[in-house]
């Protein structure tokens, strides 16, 4: 999330837990801060750090209009543990007390009372229960030389066809959609603004406003279901790994905001 905020605004600055924007302020934020945190599950070390870069450099030397702070739990740890494990319950807990020991910092300031605090998320989770591998499966229908050639490259759920080859491209579609663990396929628009994609039986890019012209030629999203993990929680994806939120199931885009 660092990457989309402007650290060259009048006064701005990112404080991140491996780097620190303009780099002037570098040295001033480690000897505040201290040294880069381990990673860890609980991700508590980090979430600590970037509070007190809040309160330190956010609130006590800056003083800007807006801060944004983003804390890694319960993404980072749900991730490995999935949703409603002891671990994610443990490190939603110590989010909350981050949370609440900048709560006690703008009530010693007497600064409660003139602090907008606006809590959210940028996505949702689910149980990860599929093996498909996009790349395996291009070069086993012959859409790929090898998992090393560019003919097809996968990033993530997109594939990036060589010169975007139509025919190519159609014939990747089939096999997706004979594939049971693949889900919604999008591409380009068979129209401006049309939720179709131009490949029979697709939606469009234009529909997920995902239509910029170094989009890929491909997008997919894992099929989903309601399925209850084993702490009954709702919401199980066909994408690989323990959990997260890569599809367009309900579980994965319904969010707080």
């Amino acid at each position: 999330s660092c990457f989309l905020l402007n650290h060259k605004v009048s006064g701005g600055a990112i404080f991140h837990y491996e780097y620190t924007l303009p780099e002037s302020l570098a040295e001033e934020a480690k000897n505040v801060l201290g040294p880069e945190p381990e990673e860890g599950y609980p991700n508590e070390a980090v979430s600590h750090r970037a509070m007190t870069a809040l309160i330190e450099f956010g609130f006590k030397r800056m003083k800007p209009e807006v801060m944004i702070i983003w804390l890694t739990d319960p993404d980072h740890t749900a991730h490995k543990f999935g949703i409603g494990s002891p671990m994610t319950e443990k490190s939603i807990g110590l989010v909350d007390g981050e949370i609440g020991r900048l709560l006690k910092f703008l009530d010693n300031e007497g600064l409660r009372d003139r602090t907008n605090i606006l809590v959210s998320s940028d996505h949702g989770f689910s149980m990860h229960a599929g093996k498909v591998d996009l790349v395996t499966l291009l070069a086993q229908h012959g859409f790929k030389k090898s998992k090393e050639s560019t003919d097809a490259v996968v990033v993530g759920p997109t594939i990036y066809v060589e010169n975007s080859n139509p025919e190519k491209i159609e014939g990747i579609v089939s096999v997706l959609q004979k594939t049971p663990e693949i889900g919604a396929i999008f591409t380009r628009a068979e129209e401006l603004g049309s939720p179709e994609g131009w490949v029979e039986g697709t939606l469009s890019f234009d529909l997920i406003h995902w239509n910029h012209e170094r989009s890929a030629d491909i997008l997919v999203s894992a099929d989903w279901d309601d399925a209850e993990n084993e702490y009954g929680y709702k919401g199980r994806s066909m994408n690989r790994g323990v959990a997260g939120h890569g599809s367009s199931s309900p579980w994965d885009i319904h969010n707080t905001l």
